[in-house]
């Protein structure tokens, strides 16, 4: 198997009740390098049980599961220890399930009649800190958080241990050294990421940096 040849395995569940798609998902991420699909199944009670025993690092759960909301799931998954990735894909494109799912934990949500080719590649994204989403979505969130075509500020909700990190990243250290610095893993800091980009809506360290200092969780540049 080509698992054999992957020097890094993350492993992943997929919960999706269409046995098309879920093939699909389980196909795609399968051949992407260093992921592999553990388990691929298509109710909210075996991905519930999964969630517990098998400790996978990220799942693919889709939101109209024949016994219930896949939300439930994403919130399961978030209380697990260390927290468990969640990116969602489902039919659902309305403000409802979509702010529900980020609500619940979700880090990333795409739309089945939009999936990319490669949903194993979106998978690496999230892993790496990004919060894949599809275009459509996007565009409603810019909706939703825009009011006269000015965005509104929010409140953050930043941890210290994630300002920390936001401060040593500002600093241009890599996520390594930001570890080393904070005496923590690098799959730690990875984790305090994807919730830094997760919280302040962004995809990239400049942009978090950015966002950061507008809403003076970090100190502005001197000269603006």
């Amino acid at each position: 198997m080509s698992s054999k040849h992957k020097s890094i395995s993350h492993p992943i569940l997929v919960v999706e009740d269409d046995p098309v798609v879920r093939k699909f998902l389980t196909l795609s991420i399968g051949q992407t390098p260093q992921l592999e699909v553990i388990s691929s199944v298509g109710s909210l009670r075996e991905g519930a049980t999964l969630l517990t025993q098998q400790h996978p690092e990220v799942m693919v759960v889709d939101l109209g599961l024949p016994d219930g909301s896949g939300i439930e799931l994403v919130r399961q998954a978030r209380r697990c220890q260390p927290p468990v990735e969640c990116m969602v894909v489902t039919m659902y494109d309305d403000q409802a399930h979509l702010f529900a799912a980020l609500e619940a934990g979700a880090t990333g949500y795409l739309l089945k009649d939009a999936l990319p080719d490669n949903i194993g590649h979106e998978v690496q994204k999230l892993l790496t800190g990004g919060s894949p989403i599809s275009p459509a979505i996007a565009r409603m969130m810019l909706s939703r958080f825009c009011c006269g075509g000015v965005a509104e500020q929010p409140e953050h909700n930043l941890t210290q241990r994630e300002v920390e990190v936001l401060q040593l990243m500002e600093q241009g250290l890599l996520r390594k050294e930001v570890a080393h610095r904070l005496h923590i893993s690098q799959h730690t800091i990875n984790t305090h990421v994807r919730s830094i980009y997760r919280k302040l809506e962004v995809n990239t360290n400049t942009a978090a940096i950015r966002k950061a200092k507008r809403m003076d969780i970090l100190p502005p540049d001197p000269l603006g």
